[in-house]
């Protein structure tokens, strides 16, 4: 599980996989007419946007669909962020393309230069970002079944601490949190050592 999101209510976790998978390829086949009309990534590759009536509204229109469909879950879990005081990629990737959405449309209806229109950059993040979501929550280190646990930090030299009962040949690791006073100790789960 990661910083941010709580899998409980999505129907298990198959079948949040399924939705991260059919949002990623639902908002690919959005982004590309939004990356392929923006003025700006035609500047960059250097060809012209052909001047057909309301053309250089696609962008905005299906940009804007992207930032309320596909940014959803980031904007959700960003807000979850933002109210827990515990700001992490949620709360980065939300700020990251409600940055670009406003600064896009801002360009789009003359009140900011032109040259902030991100419309290709927010769906390029956007579905980047549900790409590496949907690889995340389909791997199996963060199914439900075998939580990711990143690997504790070598015991500091000449460590004289014992460890706590049924954590015999454990390594101990700094303190926990700041509040910590001791050590913590990284022990194997087992039945016994459950809580």
């Amino acid at each position: 599980m990661h910083a941010g999101h709580d899998h409980h209510g999505h129907g298990g976790h198959g079948d949040h996989v399924a939705q991260f998978r059919r949002l990623f390829w639902i908002m690919l086949v959005l982004a590309i007419p939004v990356v392929g009309l923006s003025p700006m990534f035609a500047d960059l590759l250097g060809y012209s946007l052909p001047d057909v009536p309301g053309l250089a509204w696609v962008a905005p229109l299906l940009g804007t669909v992207m930032y309320v469909w596909g940014g959803k879950p980031f904007l959700t879990g960003g807000l979850s962020e933002l109210r827990s005081r515990t700001p992490g990629m949620m709360l980065l990737i939300s700020l990251g393309i409600t940055v670009a959405f406003l600064a896009s449309w801002g360009s789009r209806l003359g009140l900011l230069d032109r040259e902030l229109e991100f419309w290709w950059e927010l769906a390029l993040l956007i579905v980047i970002m549900l790409l590496g979501h949907w690889i995340e929550m389909r791997s199996p280190a963060s199914s439900a079944s075998s939580p990711r646990r990143s690997p504790p930090p070598p015991a500091p030299s000449g460590s004289r601490t014992a460890p706590p009962p049924g954590c015999s040949g454990s390594r101990s690791v700094p303190p926990c949190s700041p509040r910590s006073s001791g050590r913590c100790w990284a022990c194997p789960r087992t039945p016994s050592s459950a809580p």
